[in-house]
């Protein structure tokens, strides 16, 4: 907790700071993310290092090609829908208040 130091920022950001931001499901990355990267890219992107380690276990323990090429696009089909599925808009509401109150602070 920030006290007897002197500063700038107002009460509501000194509350964020103290209690931290809140749970960022997958879904909402997109609204938290600086840069122009579409939502696609974001996908590809954050499906690289679970790709990596699929890869990895399926050489591990031998997995056999249909089975894996079942489980990789099984896999991407539910990553694909935790990033694309719809934020509902108490979710997103807090997502751009987060953002906001972080970008005032920096």
């Amino acid at each position: 907790m920030i006290q007897h130091v002197v500063h700038n920022l107002t009460l509501e950001q000194i509350k964020f700071l103290n209690r931290g931001p809140t749970y960022v499901p997958p879904c909402q990355l997109h609204i938290l993310s600086k840069s122009s990267v579409t939502l696609a890219e974001l996908v590809t992107k954050e499906m690289v290092p679970l790709r990596r380690h699929l890869n990895k276990l399926f050489a591990k323990y031998l997995v056999d090609l249909s089975r894996k090429m079942n489980f990789e696009e099984e896999i991407q089909v539910a990553f694909n829908e935790s990033f694309l599925g719809p934020l509902p808009t108490m979710l997103e509401h807090r997502a751009l208040y987060e953002k906001q109150i972080i970008q005032s602070i920096g």
